[in-house]
């Protein structure tokens, strides 16, 4: 795939995210409620690990490919020994393939995630703690703790933590929703 073309297809990925997040936050918005912030994973957030997962990928499946074939010719119930690694990394490949893009929306009273199927979101005042991990590329990580049950003994219970994944400006976020969180809990 040249430059050109995986451009193309990553502006098409963030583009339908765009427009996916604008339509759900049309229906989720309630009253007086504002948007602060908008953002979605972007496409080259991962894209060179991506592209050395699959190079890597495609040389280890083309090699059992060729022992399956090979074991065929030769001695038919051997294609099984390959075979089975072959299809095991097939799903993993698959489900490598179709993982799924984010978007994600910061109001005055929650945090929200949307991706394809489904959105979430949660109250700013249930929120604990932020932490921000910087990636490639200018883009970030914000990691998000929720108080989950203030009530457990269990230390482990009390907090859910989620991820606010490979968005740019991860700083401008972060700011964002630290003012927010503030406002929120005032």
């Amino acid at each position: 795939m040249s430059r050109s073309e995986v451009s193309a297809v990553k502006n098409t990925d963030d583009n339908r995210m765009d427009e996916i997040v604008s339509e759900r936050l049309k229906y989720m918005i309630t009253g007086d409620e504002q948007v602060l912030w908008t953002g979605k994973t972007e496409s080259y957030a991962k894209l060179k690990r991506n592209t050395i997962f699959i190079v890597v990928m495609l040389l280890i499946m083309g090699f059992l490919l060729y022992k399956v074939i090979e074991s065929i010719i030769v001695f038919p119930v051997a294609a099984i020994i390959p075979a089975i690694p072959l299809l095991i990394l097939l799903v993993i490949f698959k489900a490598f393939l179709s993982q799924r893009k984010y978007g994600y929306a910061i109001t005055d009273r929650r945090l929200i995630i949307i991706n394809e199927r489904y959105e979430n979101a949660v109250a700013l005042v249930n929120i604990y703690d932020l932490q921000i991990e910087y990636g490639n590329e200018g883009t970030g990580t914000i990691v998000v703790r929720r108080m989950d049950n203030p009530y457990s003994r269990n230390e482990s219970d009390k907090f859910d933590h989620f991820f606010i994944q490979g968005i740019s400006e991860p700083d401008e976020a972060f700011r964002i929703l630290s003012e927010a969180l503030e406002l929120a809990k005032k």
